[in-house]
């Protein structure tokens, strides 16, 4: 599993998300989850496997791609979107 903190805004990596096709599907606070202040995002491409994750709690944004998620292109994905432009 990888896991990158990222220096950018969720708005700003959902909208480069969009921007290259993929699928963005935000999932909603459910049960009671101790997390929820937290807002979290599966981004997937529209013809395959894969999914990335995207996750803000607080202060702190971060990507994460679970080993079975990956799908040859969520992990190289995940670290071009956490490079500040």
């Amino acid at each position: 599993m990888i896991e990158i903190d990222v220096g950018r805004t969720p708005r700003e990596i959902l909208a480069e998300c969009r921007r290259r096709g993929l699928v963005v599907k935000e999932l909603p606070y459910t049960g009671n989850d101790p997390r929820r202040d937290r807002k979290h995002w599966h981004i997937r491409r529209p013809e395959g496997p894969g999914t990335l994750e995207l996750t803000e709690q607080r202060d702190r944004v971060w990507l994460t791609v679970k080993p079975h998620w990956d799908a040859g292109w969520a992990s190289s994905l995940a670290e071009k979107l956490a490079l500040v432009d």
